[in-house]
């Protein structure tokens, strides 16, 4: 009797429950496993969704060699770990799963190149895919190596930033409870003050390279012309805000942009920006909002500067690491909720920055790439790569 067409029936009170066939029903009926079964259509031709340009890349990829079918990918070494896992754990469960040999550099190489291997092109190419995907949720779950920011350089703003600073801590100081955490470890530092406009993650050079060419292309482009050849950007910056609901417990206080032509034409070029780059998988988790918009924000204080420095001195004395702390901002909107830093200043430039080093000659991030407003078209547009 087929028991596909008329399976094994079990029937609990009122319910009639039909007990499909295992595997293992088939494999006692064939001479072939399931296994072998299952990739004998795959073997030779792959349905691809041609518009899906992952998938289309790696199908170019694939190439028959003698034992059947391999392809070989970019993955940067710092997510080479993720693949691998705890004692090969990852790796070996990736090659059960698609029946395929994945080749990967051993640890302390710099290349880059992962090889898939399998008798089946279509186990290639999901192998591949997976392993991509790996390194997107990798990716989403480090630290940013990288920003685009515009750089807030002005003495005006920097001036302001320090009386802005004296005020808090001089009220912090007479009045504890509505400051309660507020000290002087959780303010940016004024060199580097800046608005952020996208977070990346860019594991080596040739990701900092493809990012720059990125910027490069959206910059020469008309729709880049259009925002950039308009002229510097003419800027207020006034009034703070916090990035959650419960002003006693805050991590990070900002200032903001206020509503002009100029705020809007930098909030598109943040937004098309986030696109192109999210698009290459560059991104980090960061401050895109549901309503499609980057939230574009200058940093004033933020916890995690406190606890940086308090982890360094643990560790230097041989304690654990210690818990990101919150500070409440009560205190600091009552006395200066509504701060001007500055009001229609021109900003001249957009950086891709390294967040780990610094300028010593402007006591800035070090640029990577550096987009310029300018005035009188195109022909004034130009791009430096530092």
């Amino acid at each position: 009797m087929d028991p596909v067409l008329t399976p094994e029936m079990i029937h609990i009170g009122p319910r009639h429950y039909r007990k499909n066939a295992s595997n293992q029903c088939f494999v006692q009926s064939f001479p072939t496993s399931i296994s072998q079964i299952e990739e004998i259509p795959d073997a030779e031709e792959v349905d691809i969704d041609e518009n899906d340009p992952e998938t289309m890349e790696i199908h170019r990829k694939i190439m028959v060699v003698d034992n059947g079918y391999t392809a070989s990918i970019k993955v940067s070494p710092l997510f080479h770990k993720f693949i691998v896992g705890v004692q090969h754990s990852k790796k070996k469960l990736l090659e059960d799963e698609f029946r395929c040999y994945i080749d990967i550099p051993n640890s302390g190489s710099n290349s880059s190149t992962i090889s898939v291997t399998a008798t089946s092109k279509f186990n290639v190419l999901n192998a591949c895919r997976r392993i991509l995907w790996i390194v997107t949720d990798a990716r989403n779950r480090c630290q940013p190596t990288h920003f685009i920011c515009l750089p807030v350089t002005c003495s005006t703003v920097k001036d302001n930033f320090q009386a802005f600073r004296q005020s808090v801590l001089q009220a912090a100081s007479e009045c504890s409870h509505d400051f309660m955490g507020v000290d002087s470890s959780i303010f940016h530092s004024v060199s580097t003050l800046h608005f952020t406009l996208v977070t990346l993650v860019l594991a080596d050079e040739s990701e900092v390279e493809k990012a720059c060419e990125i910027l490069k292309t959206f910059y020469k482009s008309q729709r880049g012309i259009q925002l950039f050849a308009s002229g510097p950007l003419k800027l207020t910056i006034k009034d703070l805000e916090y990035m959650n609901d419960d002003p006693t417990s805050v991590h990070v206080l900002y200032a903001k942009l206020m509503e002009s032509s100029d705020s809007q034409r930098l909030q598109t070029i943040a937004n098309e920006l986030f696109n192109l780059l999210a698009e290459q998988n560059l991104t980090s988790t960061g401050s895109y909002r549901p309503d499609n918009n980057v939230k574009l924000h200058m940093t004033l204080l933020n916890s995690k500067y406190r606890q940086e420095k308090s982890n360094r001195d643990a560790l230097f004395q041989g304690f654990s690491p210690n818990a990101r702390t919150s500070f409440s901002v009560t205190g600091i909107l009552k006395i200066a909720g509504n701060f001007y830093f500055t009001e229609n200043q021109s900003f001249h430039q957009i950086c891709l920055c390294d967040r780990l080093a610094f300028d010593s000659s402007t006591q800035f991030y070090k640029c990577c790439c550096k987009l310029e407003f300018t005035t009188g078209g195109i022909h004034c547009s130009h791009m430096i790569k530092m």
